[in-house]
């Protein structure tokens, strides 16, 4: 949250403001996973399903080729 309300102050931090939005659940979601055995490539599609519509899915490909490497 403090990412998000720092990169909205600073008006040109606007990928950056997108990037925070966009993994701002994922630790909650990725909790409630964990305790229901949930299905992780679903949570992947999605969140590459939302970084396409904020227009940060380059970041998001790079971001996961590079965790792959």
């Amino acid at each position: 949250m403090d990412i998000r309300s720092a990169a909205y102050e600073k008006k040109n931090h606007e990928s950056i403001f997108k990037v925070a939005d966009l993994i701002h659940n994922l630790p909650l979601t990725l909790q409630s996973m964990d305790t229901q055995s949930g299905d992780f490539e679903l949570l992947l599609t999605e969140l590459k399903q939302r970084a396409e519509m904020k227009k940060c899915d380059t970041w998001l490909n790079a971001t996961i080729q590079d965790l792959k490497n």
